[in-house]
Order: structure tokens, then sequence, then C-alpha cells
């Protein structure tokens, strides 16, 4: 009897890991499951335990664009032909906003959001080699300011 409950035991646990490996793509695992957005601080990737709430329902104007955004993440989710994105324009018209609330609305599909600032672009390499070993979607927010300076 001893060898039936075990033989029921492996084929249950198999099961049950099968039925997880299913979903991890979408809920993550470790801090990717407790956490929607994060920053690299320092080279590491760290959690925002108090990250941007922007929604999709919040935010005004541009809703064309912003569409086009969405629908490109989605795609981005299926593994279909997506295109990388630059957003760019005044100071304050929402654009980092806007891809904040796209990963927060995705956030279920499995979007997780790793913002990374000028200093920290020494560290892309060593960040998309940590994010590729996670079976999420990431989005990477280069948030970088740029000013331009012209002498005549």
């Amino acid at each position: 009897m001893k060898n039936d409950d075990n033989a029921f035991m492996e084929v249950y646990i198999k099961d049950k890991y099968l039925k997880m490996l299913e979903y991890i793509g979408r809920t993550g695992y470790g801090m990717y499951a407790d956490y929607m957005m994060f920053k690299v601080m320092d080279g590491k990737i760290v959690p925002m335990k108090a990250g941007d709430s922007a929604r999709i329902d919040k935010l005004y104007g541009y809703d064309g664009q912003r569409e086009l955004i969405i629908n490109n993440t989605k795609n981005f989710i299926k593994g279909e032909p997506f295109f990388d994105v630059l957003i760019f324009g005044e100071s304050g018209t929402g654009k980092s906003s806007t891809v904040r609330a796209v990963a927060r609305l995705l956030a279920t599909e499995g979007v997780r959001l790793v913002e990374m600032s000028w200093p920290e672009l020494d560290h892309l390499s060593a960040v998309i080699d940590e994010l590729s070993q996670v079976p999420m979607r990431f989005i990477l927010l280069l948030d970088v300011a740029i000013n331009v300076v012209i002498n005549a």
C-alpha cells in the first residue's frame, strides 16, 4: 500500500508543479510576485515600495498615442511583433506616468517595470542578464532628461 501512496503523491506533486509553472510567467516569484515596479540602484534591481500610482483612466490627453503604447505592450506580452518605444516631449506631459500606468494596467499579465536613471546605465547589461532569467515581461524605463544647449 505504501508504494501506491508514494506513486499517488509523486503524481500529485508533479501535477501541482506543472500547474505552478503555467502561471509563474504572470504571477512571478520572489520580489517579482510581491512588487510591480522596480528601480536600479548601485547596479542592483530593488523594489519600489511606493511606486507611482498613475492609472490609465486618470491620465488625460494623448489618448491615441497611449492606445498605441498599450497595444504594442500587449503584443510584447503575447510574443507577437512589437516595437521599442521612445517617448519624448516637454517635462511634465505624462511620458513616464504613461509608461508606469501601462505597466500597472498589465501587471496581472506578468508585466513588471524597471526604472533606470542615467548614472545607472553602466549596469544595463547586468540588469538585462538578470531580468532574462525571470519568466516575466519587463518594461525598462530609461527616464533621462536631456538638456540641449545651442551656442549661436
